[in-house]
């Protein structure tokens, strides 16, 4: 009986031991199940440069964006810009928001996506431009023509992608743009149904869209900042509730992004596509397929109906195969359909439920099933083919028709391209998408693999690059002259483009590609163009500290090798700067927005003195700077002491090996030795707070006169004394402690009881034990006594 009461008290105690502890993990985190069915704005957006994402001052449960001069704000998440709910029936990138008031100069909704052709920056940047024109605001998208918004404040602005205006159809890689069911422009070069989020510290960051804002010139007070009130995207309402949160109330959505056409028996299955959701990350996805049998639309014997379709669970490592349907249609039947759910909407019933068939190119029924589409699953042994490549079977010949408008389209595209590449070792030309000169029968072109076999003026070989997708189709361009190449590709199946050899129609491949004539070649031509320096991807200053080395991470360089560089160092008195020319407001990440690409432009080397070309950038860097400012000055100015003052832009000497400090201490203090300034090595020991630049100049080796410039701005800051400040994690998890706390006490007391092993005695049995020790006991002890007295009495005995 009470080894049973034992096991109860144990598993009671280890009950409570679970409970505590998931009970301590339920509420450091948050309340997860709750939690994931609303989110902060701040989860959704970020707001830099001042703005602010925050309740609207005046209807609180409206969510507003407020701008300062140069504020933005950008969503980050992915976004999905085209789905289906329904065969049929495609939805589109919807927005609605609202304009508070027109204090803004313009305003700029930028959207960037994944190209729909290569290009150096890997992605793809579209605007629309809100401007404020005396009072009357305007849109227009990119480069086209601007159309006026009527009463802009007085009513919602709804902005949206269609890939139709009237009897227009947009192309491969283009969306029209609609305000308020208007087409205002049309968004090109677009490589994806969706835009996906990368953030700052990416490779390639990436931000779907972002509103930044540019105040009149003089704005003050609340005329200097603009507030947008925004209230929908693709479905999801941003009304905010009690605690400021949005409740999470559209569904996810499934994106496909790939022309589904066939599946290919005897090999896995495989999608490219994305799973959104604009507030809930938390989404769940079950897969699902059936393959049709004619057998299970059959009524059985003994049964009243046709078991129908079962689905089954689909993976990657699922493969379809052939079966008796395929030799009757030479094709198999397949359904794939995605259950999405998430925190907020998590059961079967209200799972967001879509299939493959919506997005096919087309969908089949068999004769005993007319409910569900299916998809074709075949042999799928065709492989891509040139469209201005006729192959005559008969005749087993392959002809290029050279007055195709494709083929000529391209060739021309490629020689625009060209035209502003500058030849180099870190020089590339980017290739147009072949997306009209080869196609497939089930294969878009955004999912062939391409390889490019070329060859130059100077190389009597073919090179080769090989297995490139879409938006790689790049060549390396290191030297001038003439380039010619042709373009290999392969399905998702892997089927090859076959053509015309000697009669034979022959797989192509790099060994052949050049012998069959009717494959088209194209051809470009690189000049030397100069020589350029690339921008760098952030504009933004970097970070140093006094008395610790920086090295300059050396710039990318357009140009043939063998150039010639040279560089220079500058302390920049930001303060006295702001001070003398009375500017309030300076990020010292503006000394990085002068481009590289404006120094070069607006050079006039006629002015250099002597040979200083590096003081004479630091000059032009100066003017450019002032210019965007919008101050005016004498860029000389910022070089020359003011009195007794040091020069707003001074520069620093290299360092001086011919001073001993301890010989010289005063031609040392008088120095920059301090600075510890080597050109050769690019660096620097910084010995005062501010913002340095680091110029650098490059000569053309070929080209007389050819320089470009670049620079670099490094923000120095004192070492910092890390003060540990009060923290509030304790009062924030009190309750998660004395839980956890609970759960100690409970662990060691279950520990205590699984490792004491209770014991079978009763208790007469342990009064009865005590009785029998304390009566062997009193034996011992008069066995002792005895034992004790006869060794006394033989020692009185007399001896013999």
């Amino acid at each position: 009986m009470k080894k049973y009461k034992s096991k109860i008290i144990t598993l009671l105690l280890a009950a409570a031991l679970g409970s505590a502890v998931f009970g301590g993990v339920l509420m450091l985190d948050g309340g997860k199940a709750s939690a994931a069915a609303t989110a902060t704005p701040s989860r959704i957006f970020t707001a830099e440069n001042s703005a602010s994402v925050k309740a609207d001052e005046t209807t609180t449960t409206e969510l507003a964006f407020v701008f300062p001069e140069g504020g933005s704000v950008s969503f980050k998440r992915d976004l999905a810009l085209k789905w289906y709910k329904a065969k049929g029936e495609a939805q589109y990138l919807s927005m609605k928001f609202a304009f508070k008031d027109t204090n803004f100069k313009t305003l700029t909704l930028t959207f960037e996506t994944a190209p729909a052709a290569a290009n150096k920056d890997k992605k793809s940047v579209n605007k629309i431009l809100f401007e404020n024109t005396d009072g009357k605001i305007t849109a227009k998208v990119n480069d086209g023509e601007a159309k006026e918004i009527s009463d802009p404040t007085s009513k919602d602005i709804a902005l949206a992608f269609s890939e139709k205006d009237g009897s227009n159809s947009a192309e491969e890689g283009q969306f029209f743009v609609t305000l308020n069911g208007e087409t205002i422009g049309m968004f090109e070069d677009v490589g994806a149904d969706f835009a996906e989020y990368f953030s700052a510290s990416a490779t390639t960051p990436m931000v779907p869209f972002a509103f930044k804002a540019e105040m009149p010139d003089g704005a003050e007070g609340d005329a200097a900042k603009s507030t947008l009130i925004f209230k929908e995207l693709n479905g999801q309402t941003f009304e905010l509730d009690a605690d400021q949160k949005i409740t999470d109330n559209a569904k996810p959505v499934l994106v496909v992004n790939e022309r589904v056409a066939s599946f290919t028996l005897g090999t896995p299955f495989s999608l490219d596509y994305e799973v959104i959701d604009v507030i809930d990350t938390s989404v769940t996805k079950t897969m699902e397929y059936y393959q049709y049998a004619p057998k299970d639309f059959a009524v059985a014997e003994g049964e009243e109906k046709a078991k129908g379709a079962e689905y089954k669970t689909l993976s990657t490592s699922t493969y379809f195969f052939d079966t008796d349907v395929y030799k009757t249609n030479r094709m198999e039947y397949i359904s794939v359909r995605f259950k999405l759910t998430d925190d907020t909407f998590t059961s079967d019933e209200d799972a967001a439920v879509y299939e493959l068939a919506w997005y096919a190119t087309e969908s089949f029924k068999p004769e005993t099933d007319s409910e569900i589409d299916y998809i074709k699953a075949d042999r799928n042994a065709v492989g891509p083919h040139y469209t201005c490549i006729t192959n005559d079977d008969e005749a087993k010949e392959s002809t290029l028709d050279e007055e195709n408008e494709v083929y000529k389209s391209y060739q021309e595209a490629v020689t625009e391209a060209a035209k502003k590449v500058y030849a180099g070792s870190n020089s590339y030309i980017y290739l147009p998408a072949p997306i009209k000169l080869i196609q497939d029968d089930d294969t878009n072109y955004k999912n062939l693999k391409y390889s490019i076999y070329y060859k130059t003026q100077s190389s009597d070989s073919a090179s080769s690059s090989t297995s490139l997708s879409y938006d790689n189709l790049k060549l390396t361009v290191s030297s001038v002259g003439m380039y010619e190449f042709k373009i290999l590709a392969t399905d998702k199946a892997g089927n090859p483009m076959k053509y015309y050899l000697d009669k034979y129609k022959t797989k192509v491949t790099g060994d052949n590609i050049w012998d069959i004539e009717a494959i088209p070649s194209f051809t470009f031509s690189v000049s030397n163009n100069g020589i350029s320096v690339e921008e760098p991807k952030n504009a933004e200053a970097d970070t140093g500290y006094i008395d610790v080395s920086y090295n300059l991470s050396d710039f990318t360089v357009l140009g043939l090798s063998g150039y010639k560089s040279e560089y220079g160092l500058y302390f920049f008195d930001v303060a006295a700067f702001q001070k003398k020319y009375k500017i309030t407001s300076f990020s010292v990440n503006e000394l990085a927005s002068v481009s590289f690409e404006s120094l070069k432009e607006e050079a006039d080397l006629s002015q250099v003195k002597g040979d200083d070309y590096v003081g004479y950038y630091a000059a032009l860097y100066a003017k450019l700077l002032s210019e965007r400012l919008g101050i005016e000055l004498n860029a000389e100015d910022l070089l020359k002491p003011d009195g007794e003052n040091d020069a707003i832009l001074r520069k620093i000497e290299e360092f001086d090996s011919t001073i001993d400090e301890d010989k010289h201490p005063d031609d040392w203090k008088n120095s920059d030795n301090d600075y510890q300034w080597y050109s050769s090595s690019k660096s620097f020991k910084p010995q005062a707070e501010g913002s340095y630049l680091m110029f650098a100049v490059f000569t053309d080796s070929q080209l007389f006169g050819e320089k470009a410039a670049a620079y670099k701005a490094i923000n120095v800051e004192a070492p910092r004394d890390i003060i540990a400040g009060e923290t509030e994690w304790l009062k924030n998890n009190i309750a998660s402690v004395i839980l956890f706390s609970v759960a100690a006490v409970m662990l060691i007391i279950v520990i205590i009881l699984l490792v004491v092993k209770p014991s079978d005695e009763t208790l007469e049995d342990v009064e009865d034990g005590k009785g029998k020790k304390s009566k062997k006991n009193n034996k011992d002890r008069k066995d002792k006594k005895s034992k004790a007295a006869e060794e006394l009495d033989e020692l009185d005995k007399p001896k013999k």
